[in-house]
């Protein structure tokens, strides 16, 4: 199932085909099927802290990523105006 969302995500370039599985519920489903000890995952708290973890590193590549546009505004823009 996954596997093929990811084929068909991958090569269509689009990863709208993986949004119709909740990981967040199969993933503890699936570990329960196959008799993985709860102490191997992480609980809703720890997952919440390496989400926002992710989002701020993201958000911090995307400004790194800005800077040159931003640095180029500001040389280009005209004396005594302030951004």
């Amino acid at each position: 199932m996954m596997e093929l969302s990811l084929k068909i995500a991958t090569e269509a370039q689009d990863p709208g085909a993986l949004d119709w599985a909740n990981l967040d519920v199969a993933m503890p489903e699936l570990a329960d099927i196959n008799a993985v000890p709860t102490r191997w995952t992480n609980s809703a708290a720890q997952k919440a802290q390496l989400r926002a973890g992710r989002q701020k590193a993201q958000q911090t590549q995307d400004a790194i990523n800005a800077a040159p546009a931003v640095s180029a505004l500001l040389k280009n823009a005209p004396q005594g105006v302030g951004i």
